[in-house]
């Protein structure tokens, strides 16, 4: 099994509707997320994680996992109207 589950990862990463109900994110921006901040850990030179991006892809899967990564949309539906 793999830890942590990708489906906890989704939900960790969701928005959530009117009523508070969490609406889990996609695999897809679950991989734009995870690929951003790695390359953040992978490129920071005080970093011990520095030029390690397997290591720094682990790290950002286990910031998502314990909540220390916070998704912030900037879409606005009103604009559509």
């Amino acid at each position: 099994m793999i830890y942590p589950p990708i489906a906890d990862l989704l939900e960790k990463i969701g928005t959530k509707d009117e009523n508070g109900n969490i609406i889990p994110a996609t695999r897809y921006s679950l991989a734009i997320i995870v690929s951003k901040r790695a390359r953040e850990l992978g490129n920071d030179e005080n970093s011990a994680l520095s030029g390690d991006y397997d290591e720094a892809m682990l790290e950002a899967i286990d910031e998502i996992n314990k909540g220390k990564i916070k998704v912030v949309s900037h879409y606005n539906h009103d604009e559509e109207k």
